[in-house]
């Protein structure tokens, strides 16, 4: 049977791929829980206008952070937390906390897959980051001060 899929199903394919599946499973588990649909040609077309759709925001989404990229020179970025008195952090800044922190700062707004650290910051002081996309590449310094 013919589906186009509506999400990522791992070892099956990618959203909006067209897939021949074993009629069972395609009427059993994925058409009933909305994973996948029928490959039509009605529904290849609706697919087809979704997918450009799709692209053209990530399109956008990219050229907007390559200007946003070229446009960071180590800039500086300060947090404070909680710590102890030797400067350890009683909860380390990751990857999720520091995209937050950049789009709460209204510097950039990019995913935590996309920056680039040694790890999770555990200690107060002055860390790099580098933040990429492709071949645009960015940094910004956070220092990381102990809340008094």
């Amino acid at each position: 049977m013919r589906i186009i899929l509506l999400q990522d199903i791992a070892k099956i394919g990618k959203k909006y791929e067209e897939k021949n599946i074993a009629n069972g499973y395609a009427r059993n588990a994925l058409i009933p829980q909305g994973k996948a649909i029928l490959a039509t040609p009605e529904n290849r077309k609706h697919v087809a206008t979704k997918k450009e759709v799709r692209e053209q925001k990530w399109q956008d989404k990219e050229e907007r952070l390559e200007k946003a990229l070229s446009g960071l020179s180590d800039e500086k970025i300060t947090v404070r937390v909680k710590a102890n008195e030797k400067g350890h952090l009683f909860a380390g800044i990751g990857k999720e906390e520091i995209s937050a922190l950049l789009k709460k700062e209204g510097i950039i707004d990019i995913e935590p897959r996309f920056i680039e650290c040694d790890g999770v910051i555990k200690e107060v002081g002055e860390h790099s980051v580098g933040l990429y996309l492709g071949d645009k590449k960015g940094e910004i310094v956070l220092r990381v001060q102990a809340e008094e």
